[in-house]
């Protein structure tokens, strides 16, 4: 029995051995997998801190080296909305948020949550109005839609304040346009650039506008050029708000200045037409055969000349200009970059992704014709919306309806846009950010 049992102690001492020094190399193996693991997350720590320390020594350069932070500040910040870091929000920039509030001292205002200090600061500035003083507010550790209720707020103010303007003295309401434009319009230019979009300023709208604006300053009193002006602005650039939607949203600077180019011609121009008695004697001076009505109402001739026929010509010359820039001059430029936008690549874009009537009516002519039948249907929409033009011109009550309905448009596609576009873009926004973000599976234990 002695002889038997030797083996068999001899083979359970060798597989306890085999045990035992699996459980060592095993035990090895975690080790040596805990310090690779340490090691790596110890220099990707090194590598984040160090990443970490050239962002804040880019952004906070003078901070380290004992200086107040601070960026370049001119007058091209005034009617702008900026963060504290000079990015722009909805294409405006920013003002830092170490410059003290307050005229000629610094103030600060402490307070709970919902105690009115943003309404204090606003209210504050709002009291400067006529005074030569520039307001600047500045929104420390603000939400993103409380910088917008204070722009919405704005506004809806600066709207009102026009709309005073317009009842109390419409004869300054051409030169509001006109400080409208040349501030805006370069304003819009430079974001514009920087997004990739700056040929939309090749749109027939700013061309009309530019006329308009040469027209008031240099020629008030061509009573011709004022009834092309008066087509282009009560016919293409008014219908566009309706056709193109075009929404007023007070807490969007873009579009408010995407309204108001299409929507103040038409409010200038009837002013003049209606409620400037001044303007209205100076086209007619001293010298002239006067006349029962005007102008030449009685000349049909005449009217459909300087309403429909001369602006057309107008608007063929600026069509033929659009087409030799864009499809001949920049072609290439398109080519090369997908992300550069006119108004007929957003619009095609648009209407392939949808299939809807205007994709269907652009391929008439074929796939390889659909910028002619762009330009063909933007054609016919032009002398439509031109002959239009002519009985507005000729009846005051006709004009003030269509004035209440451009508005109303332009309201009722501000509703449609923060009710409707607006939600989704905010899920699709989101939607994208959890995409991108790394996903941490963890796998079952066996």
């Amino acid at each position: 029995m002695a002889n038997n049992g030797e083996p068999i102690e001899e083979s359970n001492g060798h597989s306890f051995s085999k045990v035992k020094q699996g459980l060592k190399d095993r035990s090895k193996k975690v080790v040596e997998t805990k310090e690779k693991t340490k090691e790596i997350i110890s220099k990707q720590a090194q590598k984040i801190a160090q990443q970490a320390e050239e962002h804040e020594i880019f952004i906070n350069k003078d901070v380290l080296v004992g200086k107040i932070a601070q960026i370049p500040v001119s007058e091209s910040y005034l009617g702008r909305v900026v963060n504290a870091l000079a990015k722009p929000i909805d294409g405006l920039l920013a003002i830092d948020s170490m410059i003290p509030i307050g005229r000629g001292q610094r103030e600060l205002i402490i307070g709970d949550r919902q105690t009115g200090k943003t309404a204090v600061a606003t209210y504050t500035i709002l009291n400067q109005q006529g005074q030569n003083v520039i307001c600047v507010f500045v929104a420390i550790g603000q939400k993103a839609s409380s910088v917008a209720q204070v722009t919405h707020l704005c506004g809806v103010l600066g709207f009102g304040g026009f709309c005073f303007l317009l009842g109390a003295r419409p004869q300054d309401v051409p030169y509001v346009y006109c400080l409208f434009y040349v501030t805006f319009v370069p304003l819009r230019w430079i974001y514009y650039r920087y997004k990739k979009w700056h040929y939309y300023l090749l749109d027939f709208c700013y061309y009309a506008n530019t006329i308009f604006l040469v027209t008031l300053l240099f020629f008030p009193r061509n009573e011709k050029l004022f009834m092309v002006c008066f087509s282009f602005a009560e016919g293409p650039l008014a219908w566009a708000i309706i056709v193109w939607r075009c929404s007023l949203v007070f807490n969007s600077i873009d579009k408010i200045t995407s309204v108001l180019i299409h929507l103040l011609p038409g409010l200038v121009f009837f002013t003049i037409r209606w409620w400037n008695p001044v303007m209205f004697a100076a086209m007619h001076p001293e010298g002239t055969p006067r006349r029962a009505s005007w102008p030449y109402i009685e000349d049909g001739t005449y009217l459909w000349t300087w309403l429909f026929l001369v602006p057309l010509i107008a608007y063929t010359l600026w069509q033929i200009l659009y087409f030799l820039i864009v499809d001949v001059l920049r072609r290439q430029r398109f080519l090369r970059d997908p992300e550069v936008m006119t108004s007929y690549r957003e619009l095609s874009k648009k209407a392939q992704k949808a299939n809807n009537l205007w994709w269907r009516l652009s391929g008439l002519l074929g796939d390889q014709n659909r910028l002619l039948m762009y330009i063909i249907l933007q054609a016919l929409f032009t002398v439509a919306t031109m002959a239009l033009a002519v009985p507005i011109f000729l009846s005051y009550e006709f004009h003030v309806m269509f004035q209440v309905f451009k508005m109303s448009a332009a309201v009722w596609n501000g509703g449609s846009f923060l009710l409707d576009v607006m939600p989704r873009q905010v899920i699709l926004k989101e939607k994208k950010k959890s995409e991108t973000r790394p996903h941490i599976r963890c796998n079952p234990l066996p």
